[in-house]
């Protein structure tokens, strides 16, 4: 059986439609389509429902279901201890990273690592959300947590201290806040639900009446731009913060986070990753912008 056609079938599984199944796989809604037309001929049975709202496993769909996920997974395992056995310095590495930290600190990063390593070619993911590493859709995720997964492996490079943030032309408008207990007589910008897990969100979420927010944002770049035009405070870490919001005050009811490279426990001696883990480490702890 083609492992092509069986990573095509999961696509439509996950997705629950053709076109979902297509940006996943990088193909187009005809070849996706065929693919698992060819499938379903090998195997002389209907794995999916066409139903006007997507496709649905049939029976033997959700019982190949079963043994395409073992399969995809011995083969990510397979493939990633192959890859942490290469101690060549050459090769490319996958890396995912949030958003501010992609855009501000990473490029000059990885400009300096060409010209150190320049065989190891680094793809950046600008992503906030938890890429699975267990199926190599990245091979080194940055992450800001106070507790990383217990399934990868890695370093606390640096903790990012939080802090109240305002700019000059509100704080103009609104004066200053002297101590935490003055939170309710500004207005702030307030984070989305989907951030709640921050633990300096939860906090805030809790201690801050709706009225007093004037705007929410699901992203922490978000939340600073939109503070940046002068709508009230806000709570963030000290790496999403540029030179036109001022930072007025520690801010640790939240608690704060800490930085963390982490890999798979198979590629950590992958000579590519190895050394891509090395270099952003020292990047990072020397990093002045990032130390409170």
């Amino acid at each position: 059986m083609n492992l092509d056609l069986i990573n095509d079938f999961l696509a439509i599984a996950r997705a629950g439609n053709l076109s979902a199944a297509a940006v996943q796989r990088n193909a187009n809604h005809s070849t996706i389509y065929r693919r698992l037309h060819l499938l379903e001929e090998q195997l002389n049975c209907r794995l999916f429902e066409r139903l006007h709202d997507g496709y649905q496993l049939t029976p033997a769909g959700e019982e190949l279901l079963v043994h395409a996920q073992r399969i995809e997974q011995e083969a990510d395992a397979a493939e990633r201890i192959l890859a942490g056995k290469d101690t060549s310095l050459q090769g490319e590495v996958r890396v995912t990273a949030p958003e501010n930290i992609a855009y501000e600190y990473l490029p000059a990063y990885l400009e300096q690592f060409h010209k150190i390593h320049p065989q190891i070619r680094v793809s950046v993911i600008v992503s906030n959300s938890d890429l699975d590493l267990n199926r190599r859709e990245a091979d080194i995720a940055i992450r800001a947590t106070k507790q990383p997964p217990d399934y990868l492996v890695g370093r606390r490079v640096l903790s990012l201290s939080w802090f109240i943030y305002g700019n000059s032309k509100y704080l103009r408008r609104a004066g200053k806040i002297s101590t935490i207990k003055d939170i309710n007589n500004f207005d702030w910008i307030g984070p989305d639900p989907g951030l709640l897990y921050i633990a300096a969100f939860n906090w805030f979420h809790k201690n801050v009446r709706d009225e007093q927010i004037v705007s929410r944002a699901s992203t922490l770049n978000a939340m600073a731009k939109q503070a940046e035009t002068g709508m009230g405070l806000v709570v963030l870490p000290v790496d999403q913060v540029d030179k036109k919001l001022t930072k007025l005050m520690a801010f640790t009811p939240g608690d704060g986070s800490d930085l963390w490279l982490l890999t798979h426990p198979d590629l950590r001696f992958s000579g590519r990753i190895k050394a891509l883990m090395e270099f952003l480490t020292n990047a990072f702890t020397g990093e002045k912008r990032l130390i409170g």
